[in-house]
């Protein structure tokens, strides 16, 4: 028989811009307007939007990547920096899917654990260390939403509003010493839906942070 489509993917306009400076930096910025995946193995599902965006959202991620010289004005101490918003993403997770998601993954366990091997095996050891080899990263998250319905075919679900969500390092002066991440947290809240729309509070305004500190293997 014929074979029937799982999933669907659809991509908004990307648009990107570069420069270079004349402090040796080179800069780009990109917008990804619109990313959705729709789930189409089951007709009668009333969830058939896997990952979507708010109506009102401008863009869904917006990133900026940067390369700095030694003499570059503006960080100099780090060898790139990239930035990455993610804009009101709102995604749908079927049980069914996970199983699914599960098994299209064990068919590559096999290969990519010989890959990894095989790469380590072949890669020389190396003991120098690059002073500006450290990348400042920075991730924000704003209002991700999480539903977790209890079938495709139910209304009731659970409703996770993320809040907003911000990850960063910070790099150790010559990028030789230990990194330390932080993750903020604010205004998360958690709901339940009921079949006819009413939605019930069961966590609101969380907010936390935690910080992690990497340091270098000798």
């Amino acid at each position: 028989g014929q074979s029937r489509h799982v999933w669907q993917a659809e991509m908004g306009r990307v648009r990107l811009r570069q420069g270079a400076f004349q402090d040796g930096s080179r800069r780009m910025k990109g917008v990804l307007e619109s990313f959705r995946v729709s789930d189409t193995s089951c007709p009668e599902s009333v969830h058939p939007q896997l990952l979507t965006m708010a109506d009102n959202c401008e863009a869904l991620v917006k990133f900026e990547l940067s390369q700095n010289d030694m003499t570059a004005v503006h960080a100099p101490e780090v060898a790139s920096e990239i930035t990455v918003s993610i804009n009101q993403p709102q995604i749908t997770v079927l049980f069914r899917m996970i199983n699914q998601m599960s098994a299209y993954a064990a068919l590559f366990s096999k290969t990519s654990d010989q890959n990894v091997t095989d790469t380590i095996a072949e890669k020389p050891s190396s003991s120098r260390h690059d002073e500006r080899s450290s990348v400042r990263v920075k991730i924000s998250l704003h209002h991700p939403v999480v539903m977790v319905p209890r079938s495709s075919t139910s209304l009731e679900a659970y409703a996770a509003d993320l809040g907003s969500i911000e990850v960063q390092n910070t790099i150790a002066v010559g990028g030789a010493g230990s990194s330390e991440w932080t993750v903020g947290l604010k205004e998360m809240k958690l709901e339940t839906v009921a079949g006819h729309g009413q939605r019930t509070a069961l966590l609101e305004n969380v907010n936390g942070g935690a910080k992690l500190v990497m340091t270098p293997f000798v």
